[in-house]
């Protein structure tokens, strides 16, 4: 969580940071990687709600970033691309837990 001055510059830290992986190549530590972004606002119910996935040959994972007044939320979630996750929560699972627990 990125706490801001205002609601204002908020906005625009989180526009910059979905304009950062708009492409769908870039490098990460030096390796080629693939990014995709989605609109996810129905999924949690937040609107501009966004997730980022994003993949190379050592790692996968997604981003899902939240606007909340002078704040910007993220909860990132990575693993090597063999990792079995089949037992964990989903990570919009824990992320929706997330989202509770700061709303309390």
């Amino acid at each position: 969580m990125a706490v801001y001055k205002d609601a204002k510059t908020a906005e625009q830290a989180f526009a910059a940071g979905k304009e950062g992986v708009s492409c769908s190549q870039g490098t990460v530590g030096g390796q080629p990687t693939t990014f995709s972004q989605k609109d996810v606002s129905a999924e949690f119910g937040i609107p501009n709600a966004v997730e980022i996935d994003f993949q190379n040959s050592q790692f996968q994972g997604q981003v899902f970033g939240f606007l909340a007044d002078n704040s910007v939320v993220t909860f990132q979630f990575q693993g090597t691309p063999t990792a079995d996750t089949s037992k964990l929560a989903s990570p919009e699972d824990i992320t929706k837990q997330g989202l509770q627990k700061l709303a309390a």
